[in-house]
Formats: structure tokens, C-alpha cells, sequence
């Protein structure tokens, strides 16, 4: 079987150019199925050197990976540029590095001025993104990760919530159930204390123009009421099958 191949598409040139150039794959390594099993990492290679009118091939049968280490990436963070003294960090570290090559003295330049940065970023910040992570560890990892995202893990769960706060019915002294606006209205009014309950948002405990809590609604809601009062009027609240 043939080994295939990487680099040129032939090795062999006779030489000539235009209509009478020919070019072919006239060397090639091959084997059986069993010593592509025995040496799977095996690299074909046309090396490309034109010292005569075939091309080179090599076989490595055990190539080594040699991937480059790449340099953790160092990146400028916004926090620093509301610190007072980052301007000075940056001016000091501009007027060093001085050599006559321009591009060499901008890369010193930036260089310098990151590394007086982190030096600043770690006396002054410590390590933020370990206690970010702390931080997610604490927390519930699901609403971490999707509480501001327009998700549908975001409105599942608002849907849930919006379904349970919700009640659809009413049952009354008579035991019926009522689920007509005014009934349940009616219904919720507790004649000892002449209270009307009705849906309450957030908006109606605000004072708009004094930007401040209504004391007369939040004190309507921590009103003392009896326990006995409450069973008079049980609630049932219907929620939609689950299935």
C-alpha cells in the first residue's frame, strides 16, 4: 500500500519548461497493513531540494511533536485606567528602553510598561480572576452563568416562577371556586380589618417624586392579621400539568 505523502505533489521533473515539462510521482514509500499498525505515527515527506531531477523522500516513523510554547498572553485591564497612577506607570516605563532600533525600542517600550502594570495590578488588585472563580464556585452555576443572557434557560425559569406566583382561582365560603376578576376581589376582602388586597407591584411602595418607600402601603402589608381570619378564606392555586 502506498504511505502517501506531504510536501510536493511530484518528484520527478525533466527539466524543460513550458509544453515539454513533465512532472511525476515517481517515488513513493510503501508497506503492508501491519507496519502501518505497528509504526501508526509514521511521515511521509517530499523534501523539497533541487539538486537533481528526483526529489528527496524521507520516512520518519516515529516524528516527534514539537509544538512551540506559547507565552502566556498579557493584556491591558480596564481597571487600571481609573487608578490615579497608572498615567505615571505608563510615562515612567515610556522613557526607558531607549536603543536606535525604533521597532526594537517600542516592543521594550511595551514590554516594560505591562510589566509595571501587573506589578501594580497584583500589589494593589491581587489576584482578581481567582476570586472571580471563588466567587462562581459559591454560587449557583446555572443563574451565574445564564441570569443576564437572553437564554432559554432564562425564560424557563422566569415562565416557572411567573406560573407559581400566579393565582388563577378562589375559593370562596361556599366552596366554589371563582375565577372572574371581581369575585376574587370580593373574596379577598377581610371584613374585621377592611382590608382590599389586590396585585401589588413594586412600583406602587415607591414614592416616585421623593424616591422614597411609601410608608403608608408598606405598613398596610406588615399589618398583624389572625390565623383564624386567614382560614377563612382558603386559596387554591391551579397550576398547568407539569407532563
Amino acid at each position: 500500500m502506498d504511505l502517501g505523502y506531504a510536501g510536493s505533489e511530484f518528484t520527478w521533473w525533466n527539466r524543460r519548461d513550458g509544453q515539454a515539462s513533465i512532472k511525476e510521482r515517481l517515488d513513493r514509500f510503501c508497506d503492508n497493513v501491519e507496519w502501518v499498525a505497528q509504526f501508526p505515527s509514521y511521515r511521509a515527506t517530499h523534501v523539497d531540494e533541487r539538486v537533481s531531477d528526483h526529489l528527496p523522500i524521507l520516512l520518519d516513523m516515529r516524528p516527534v511533536n514539537r509544538r512551540l510554547k506559547r507565552g502566556k498572553c498579557r493584556r491591558f485591564k480596564m481597571i487600571w485606567v481609573n487608578d490615579d497612577r497608572c498615567d505615571k506607570e505608563v510615562e515612567e516605563s515610556w522613557a526607558q528602553c531607549v536603543s536606535n532600533n525604533a521597532v526594537e525600542t517600542c516592543m521594550n517600550k511595551v514590554e516594560k510598561c505591562l510589566s509595571m502594570l501587573q506589578h501594580l495590578n497584583w500589589s494593589e488588585y491581587g489576584n482578581v480572576q481567582k476570586e472571580i472563580s471563588l466567587c462562581k464556585e459559591r454560587s449557583q452555576v446555572d443563574f451565574l452563568r445564564y441570569r443576564d443572557k437572553d437564554t432559554g434557560w432564562f425564560h424557563n425559569k422566569a415562565s416557572v416562577r411567573r406560573t407559581i406566583n400566579n393565582i388563577s382561582e378562589l375559593r370562596g365560603k361556599d366552596g366554589m371556586l371563582y375565577a372572574n376578576d371581581q369575585d376574587m376581589e370580593r373574596i379577598i376582602v377581610v371584613t374585621p380589618y377592611n382590608l382590599h388586597f389586590s396585585l401589588l407591584r413594586v412600583g406602587d411602595l415607591i414614592d416616585s417624586e421623593q424616591r422614597t418607600w411609601r410608608e403608608d402601603m408598606v405598613n398596610a402589608i406588615f399589618l398583624p392579621v389572625d390565623a383564624e381570619i386567614i382560614k377563612l378564606i382558603p386559596l387554591s392555586i391551579h397550576l398547568p400539568p407539569t407532563g
